[in-house]
């Protein structure tokens, strides 16, 4: 049974990738397996590769910083004094940023979509989503947006989002997903 996601309600004569994968899959066809270069579990098989932009959602700090004092008579006294006092303002300006809820960009990576999880490889190190510990996935037509249980949210930015997110679902939800017409 198919479900959709978001719409603009306009029409669009061809279908789109992400339609077309759909429509497959409720054909009950299985998309194509891809050779990549990651190790696979036993029955594992990749269906989709694609370069991503990674963001964490960072949960508000608690707005505190150090505050230093160092003063001096001198003229090199007054010269650290004032250093002093735009270091302090510069440190209670980030506690500031830091005291709020907000996504941070984590840098660029190669996602691997399998029939199991997502792989991710950022800056020579791995990061391994299995769908069995996805507890909601959303996806806004900019970025994919997966809750672990236990861990902040993380999103991605692909291209070619509609579909990627189509085939995340069938795999970890068994069910096909109706892309909005763009």
């Amino acid at each position: 049974m198919s479900q959709s996601f978001g719409s603009d309600g306009m029409q669009n004569s061809r279908p789109s990738p992400a339609q077309q994968l759909a429509d497959s899959l409720d054909r009950g066809e299985t998309p194509p397996h891809l050779s990549v270069p990651i190790r696979l579990e036993r029955e594992e098989m990749c269906h989709a590769q694609s370069p991503a932009n990674i963001e964490a959602f960072v949960p508000a700090g608690d707005g505190s910083y150090v505050s230093k004092t160092r003063f001096g008579f001198s003229p090199l006294g007054v010269v650290i004094g004032a250093a002093t006092v735009a270091g302090n303002q510069a440190r209670k300006a980030k506690a500031r940023k830091q005291a709020t809820e907000q996504w941070r960009p984590q840098g660029r990576g190669v996602l691997y979509l399998t029939n199991q999880r997502l792989a991710i490889n950022q800056d020579q190190s791995w990061t391994n989503i299995w769908y069995q510990d996805v507890m909601q996935a959303e996806c806004d037509g900019r970025f994919i947006q997966l809750q672990r249980s236990g861990d902040p949210a993380v999103r991605f930015n692909v291209p070619e989002i509609d579909y990627l997110y189509v085939m995340f679902y069938w795999f970890a939800y068994n069910q096909v997903l109706r892309p909005p017409v763009r």
